[in-house]
C-alpha cells in the first residue's frame, strides 16, 4: 500500500524549553513538509526507536533526573494513530546516558548501549508498551589499545 503522507519523528539533544520529540509530516507526492511540531517535551531526546506497527515510540532521555542528579533514561510513548501525537507511558532511569536504543525483531526487548559506561542493557517491553525493569547489563572489561 502506497502512502503519500508519512510521519517522521526526530529528537533534539537540547536541555532547554522546546526540546524533545518533534513530528514532521511529509507529503511524498509533492515533496513538501509541514512545520515540525513538538509532540513530547523531554530534555535530550537523542535517539528514537519505534515499533513496526507505529504504535509505540521509545526515546533516549539525556536529561533525566534521579534523586536530583542527572542520569540517563528511556521514555516510552504511545502514538495516536490519527494525530501522530505522543502520550507518555513511562520513563525509566538508566545506568549512564545511552547513545543508542533498538528493539529486537519480536519487539519484546529494548536494547540500550551506554558509550561512556562501555555497556549495554536489556529491558522488557511490557503489555501496553511500557518499559519494565532492567533485566541484564553487560559491561565491557579491559581498556583501549590507545593509552589515553
Amino acid at each position: 500500500m502506497y502512502m503519500s503522507n508519512i510521519s517522521l519523528y526526530f529528537g533534539t539533544t537540547a536541555q532547554n524549553a522546546g526540546s524533545g520529540v518533534y513530528l514532521l509530516r511529509f507529503d511524498t507526492d509533492s515533496g513538501t513538509a509541514q512545520n515540525a511540531e513538538l509532540v513530547a517535551e523531554q530534555a535530550g531526546a537523542s535517539f528514537l526507536a519505534a515499533t513496526s506497527n507505529g504504535r509505540y515510540l521509545y526515546a533516549v532521555n539525556d536529561g533525566f533526573l534521579r534523586d536530583g542528579e542527572k542520569t540517563g533514561g528511556i521514555s516510552a510513548y504511545e502514538i495516536d494513530i490519527k494525530t501522530g501525537h505522543l502520550r507518555p507511558i513511562n520513563t525509566i532511569a538508566t545506568d549512564g546516558v545511552l547513545c543508542h536504543i533498538s528493539l529486537d525483531h519480536m519487539e519484546k526487548w529494548l536494547l540500550g548501549a551506554a558509550y561512556s559506561k562501555g555497556s549495554f542493557s536489556l529491558w522488557p517491553v511490557q503489555e501496553g508498551g511500557s518499559i519494565g525493569p532492567v533485566r541484564t547489563t553487560i559491561a565491557h572489561q579491559g581498556q583501549s589499545v590507545d593509552p589515553r
